[in-house]
C-alpha cells in the first residue's frame, strides 16, 4: 500500500474490488471539504461518479452513530480504539465502505482511500481489506519560519495546508518574530515582506475547513535584533544592539500586550506559542543587577509568568520553547502546568529520554519538536532529519507527549520552502504512526505525485551529498575557494565521492518528468538544489586541481589553464542559476527579501568569480607558488554571504 501516513491495521483479504463508471457515491451530511475531497481524486483519474442512494452506492461514506443498524447488518464493526480521529476502510469485491465517528475521522479515512486508489482499464482499483487507523499523538504539527527570508504567498500556504491535510496533520504555525506581521496596533515594526492580519485571517478560515488548528507564534523575548534595531523600539532592548527584550523595562509589558491583543483577534486557535527561546542576553544589560540577585533563572521565569496573565486575560493558553526551561533546570517545577512546553532538539541521537524525561517527572505538558534540517543548506539533511524526527517521536510516544511539532527554519534567509514536502511527509507518518515505515520513500512518489517514479531516490542521494559535508552548505556557494586552502582539500574529497551521486539525481528528475502525474512542478526545486550543488563541486574541484600541481610542481600551466576554463565556466552560469532562483521563489514567496537579500549576493559572487578570473589569467605558469597563489585569490575582500540570525 502507498499510503503515507501508513494505517496502523490492516487486514488482508484475497480479491480485488473492480468499480466501473459511473461510480456510485452515497456522502450524505458530510462536510463539503469532505466530499469535494474524494470527487477531486476520482476526477484526477478521469472516472465518472455519481452520488447515488445507500443500497446503490459502490463507495458508502458513513459516521457510525447516524447509521448503526445499517452497519450492524452489514458486519461493519467500529471499534472504540479508533477514537474520533479514527476510521475503518472496508473494501469488498464490489463495495468499498469508509466510516469514522466523526467528520474529522471520515476526512482522515478518505485521505487513505485517495492514496489507494488505481485505475486499469478504465475501472476503479482497490485490494480487498480491512483497515483500522488511528492516530499515536493528538496534535502533529508542523512550523514554518516566515522572519528571515521567505514570506509565503497565499497561494502557496493554501497548498501547504492542502498537503498537511491529506498526510492527516492537524496543527501548522508559522513562527513571527515581531517584523514578520503588520500589526495594527504598532504598523512600524515590519521589515521586507510581511504577513498582513487578513492574510492571516485568510490561513486561519482555510485551516479550519481542513480540520487544521492554526495556532500564532509570536517571538516574545530573544530574537527580536530586527525589531529592536528600529529607532522608535530601541527603548525596549536589553542593551543597545541587544536581540533581547529587557524583561526588567515595564513598556515591554505594554507592547506585548498591544501585540497579543491584535494576534488574538486575527487567530481562532485556544493556544498562542510564546517562543522565549536561546535568550543569551539575558543579565548583560538592564536586567544585569536582577539577575545577580535572585537568578537568571528566576526572572526568566517571571517574564514567562507576566506573558501567561496576559494571554489568560485573553482566553489563551501558552506554548514555549523548552531550551531555556531545561537549562534552567531549578525552575521546571515552578512551571504552570497549562503551559505547553515545546521540547526541541535537532540531532541524531540514539535517545531523547534526556530532553523528555525532566518535564514529564513534573507532569508538565509537553510537544517533542524535532527538524527537517533544511536551514544553512543548499538542500535539507534528509538522512540526519529522518532519524531526528523518527526517534524524537518515538521517544514521545514513550512518554505519552501531547504530540510532534515537526520545525522548519530559515536561518541564511534562503530556503526554497517547497524543499519542505518530503519533511512534512516524513513528519505525518512519524507524528500518526510513532515511527517512519523502512519503504517511506517508495509510498512518497505515490503520495506526493501519484507515480512510481525514483523521486525518493534522488532525494536521498542528494540528501548524502549533503549528510555531513562541507559542500553542502549554502555557504559553500558563495564562498571564495581559495580562502582556507586545507578546508579545500576535504571539500574536494567530499566533491569526488559526491558528483556522479549528483549526475545519478540529474537523470532520476529527467525521468520522473515523463511519469509524474501531480505536483511536477516540485521536481524543478530539486533540479535547482542539484545545480547549485554541481556549482560548488565544479569550483572545489578546479581549484583544487590548480593548488594541488603548484604544490608538486607538476602540470602547473595545464592546471592554471583548466582553472581559468573553470572559472569562465562557472561565472557564465550564475545569470542562469540566479534567474532560476528567483523563478522558483517567486512561486512560493513574495519578493522583496530575494531582491534585497539574495540578488545583491548573487552580484557579489559574480564580482568574486570576475575577480578571481582576472587574477588567474594574470599569473604566470612558469613563476606560480602556494603562496603567490594563496596571497593573490585571497586578498578578495567582501562577504557575500552574511546569515539572517536574528
Amino acid at each position: 500500500m502507498h499510503v503515507i501516513p501508513k494505517p496502523r491495521e490492516v487486514y488482508h483479504r484475497e480479491g480485488q474490488c473492480f468499480l466501473s463508471p459511473p461510480i456510485k457515491v452515497y456522502s450524505r451530511g458530510l462536510r463539503e471539504v469532505i466530499v469535494k475531497s474524494l470527487e477531486e481524486e476520482l476526477q484526477f483519474w478521469r472516472l465518472r461518479y455519481t452520488m447515488s442512494e445507500l443500497e446503490e452506492a459502490d463507495i458508502i461514506v458513513l459516521i457510525e452513530k447516524d447509521y448503526e443498524n445499517y452497519l450492524s447488518e452489514h458486519s461493519i464493526i467500529v471499534p472504540e480504539r479508533i477514537g474520533l480521529e479514527g476510521y475503518v476502510i472496508d473494501i469488498r469485491l464490489k463495495k468499498v465502505y469508509v466510516v469514522a465517528k466523526s467528520q474529522l475521522g471520515i476526512f482522515y479515512g478518505i485521505q487513505t482511500l485517495r492514496q489507494m486508489i488505481e485505475v486499469s482499464n478504465g475501472a476503479l482499483i482497490l485490494p480487498c481489506l480491512l483497515i483500522i487507523d488511528y492516530p499515536q499523538f493528538k496534535s502533529r504539527g508542523f512550523t514554518d519560519d516566515i522572519s528571515r527570508g521567505p514570506v509565503p504567498r497565499l497561494q502557496f500556504v493554501e497548498r501547504v495546508v492542502k498537503i498537511l491535510a491529506e498526510h492527516k496533520m492537524n496543527a501548522f504555525t508559522h513562527y513571527m518574530e515581531l517584523h514578520a506581521l503588520k500589526f495594527p496596533s504598532h504598523p512600524d515594526t515590519t521589515w521586507q515582506d510581511y504577513l498582513t492580519p487578513g492574510e492571516v485571517k485568510a490561513i486561519a478560515e482555510l485551516c479550519k475547513e481542513y480540520f487544521i488548528d492554526y495556532f500564532p507564534s509570536i517571538q516574545s523575548f530573544g530574537h527580536s535584533r530586527i525589531l529592536l534595531s528600529k529607532p522608535e523600539y530601541l527603548h525596549l532592548a536589553e542593551f543597545p544592539g541587544s536581540s533581547l527584550l529587557s524583561p526588567v523595562k515595564p513598556e515591554v509589558y505594554e507592547f506585548l500586550r498591544d501585540i497579543y491583543r491584535d494576534v488574538c483577534r486575527l487567530y481562532g486557535s485556544k493556544y498562542f506559542n510564546i517562543n522565549c527561546d536561546e535568550t543569551g542576553d539575558l543579565g548583560k544589560g538592564a536586567s544585569r543587577e536582577l539577575c545577580k540577585e535572585v537568578g537568571e533563572g528566576a526572572v526568566y521565569l517571571a517574564h514567562i509568568l507576566k506573558l501567561r496573565e496576559i494571554l489568560r486575560d485573553l482566553g489563551r493558553i501558552p506554548m514555549m520553547w523548552g531550551d531555556m526551561v531545561l537549562k534552567y533546570k531549578e525552575i521546571i517545577e515552578k512551571i504552570p502546568r497549562d503551559i505547553v512546553i515545546l521540547n526541541w532538539n535537532y540531532s541524531a541521537r540514539d535517545s531523547f529520554d534526556h530532553l523528555i524525561e525532566p518535564l514529564w517527572r513534573y507532569g508538565i505538558k509537553q510537544i517533542v519538536c524535532p527538524g527537517i534540517q533544511c536551514w544553512g543548506r543548499l538542500f535539507p539533511d534528509y538522512i540526519e532529519a529522518r532519524i531526528n524526527i523518527s526517534r524524537f517521536s518515538r521517544d514521545g510516544a514513550r512518554y505519552g507527549v501531547i504530540g510532534v511539532l515537526t520545525t522548519s527554519w530559515d536561518d541564511d534567509g534562503e530556503n526554497l520552502q517547497s524543499l519542505n514536502f518530503y519533511g512534512i511527509l516524513l513528519a505525518a507518518e512519524a507524528s500518526w504512526c510513532g515511527s517512519i515505515g523502512e519503504d517511506f520513500d517508495e509510498r512518497f512518489d505515490w503520495a506526493l505525485f501519484r507515480s512510481r517514479s525514483r523521486v525518493g531516490k534522488a532525494i536521498r542521494l542528494l540528501s548524502e551529498c549533503i549528510h555531513g559535508r562541507l559542500i553542502g552548505y549554502t555557504r559553500s556557494f558563495w564562498m571564495n575557494p581559495f580562502e582556507n586552502i586545507s578546508i579545500l582539500a576535504l571539500m574536494a574529497k567530499e566533491s569526488e565521492k559526491c558528483y556522479e551521486l549528483i549526475e545519478r539525481v540529474e537523470e532520476i528528475i529527467s525521468e520522473a518528468k515523463r511519469t509524474i502525474r501531480r505536483n511536477l512542478d516540485l521536481l524543478d526545486f530539486i533540479e535547482f538544489s542539484a545545480k547549485r550543488l554541481k556549482h560548488v563541486m565544479i569550483k572545489v574541484l578546479g581549484s583544487y586541481s590548480l593548488v594541488r600541481s603548484v604544490e608538486i610542481k607538476r602540470g602547473v600551466k595545464e592546471a592554471l589553464e583548466e582553472s581559468i576554463n573553470t572559472f569562465e565556466r562557472l561565472y557564465s552560469e550564475i545569470p542562469e542559476i540566479e534567474d532560476f532562483h528567483r523563478i522558483l521563489w517567486n512561486r512560493e514567496s513574495k519578493n522583496k527579501a530575494f531582491e534585497n537579500i539574495i540578488s545583491p549576493r548573487y552580484s557579489a559572487y559574480r564580482k568574486l568569480l570576475k575577480d578571481i578570473l582576472e587574477k588567474l589569467t594574470s599569473m604566470k605558469a612558469e613563476e606560480l607558488t602556494i603562496s603567490q597563489l594563496t596571497n593573490e585569490l585571497t586578498a578578495l575582500t567582501y562577504v557575500p554571504y552574511i546569515p539572517m540570525m536574528t
